[in-house]
């Protein structure tokens, strides 16, 4: 049974994150910051490593495939804390790779990650931890 695939695109490479159905599922059930943003995701690029905002009840079908023939990509989610001290709102990034990247992968490259104009729900900007 065909389903369906949708695009997250940087704003600032124009990079689009292919996101299967499955896996927007997937993320969507498992959020560790379930009120973050709704209904915002905020992704980190795969390619210029920038965390950006993706509006999920915007999305729009890129295309279709056979569920058979695809690999799930891989993805984690990491908590960030506000820049605020005193502010206890957390906002969760996600970041998905190409199937075979393991997550420990992904989490040391969390250096290069460049979350500049993400902020928390209280309008700080947010520390990505290392």
């Amino acid at each position: 049974m065909p389903q369906s695939w949708y695009g997250a695109l940087c704003p600032y490479c124009r990079f689009s994150t292919p996101l299967f159905e499955t896996t927007l599922a997937e993320i969507i059930r498992n959020r560790q910051v379930a009120t973050t943003g709704e209904p915002f995701l905020v992704f980190v690029c795969q390619r210029c490593t920038k965390c950006f905002p993706w509006n999920y009840d915007l999305r729009q079908v890129v295309g279709k495939f056979e569920a058979l023939s695809r690999t799930d990509p891989v993805w984690i989610s990491v908590i960030a804390k506000c820049e605020d001290g005193e502010c206890e709102a957390l906002t969760e990034l996600i970041a998905i790779r190409p199937h075979g990247t393991t997550k420990q992968q992904i989490l040391d490259e969390r250096p290069t990650w460049n979350a500049k104009d993400i902020y928390c729900d209280n309008g700080h900007p947010i520390i990505i931890p290392l």
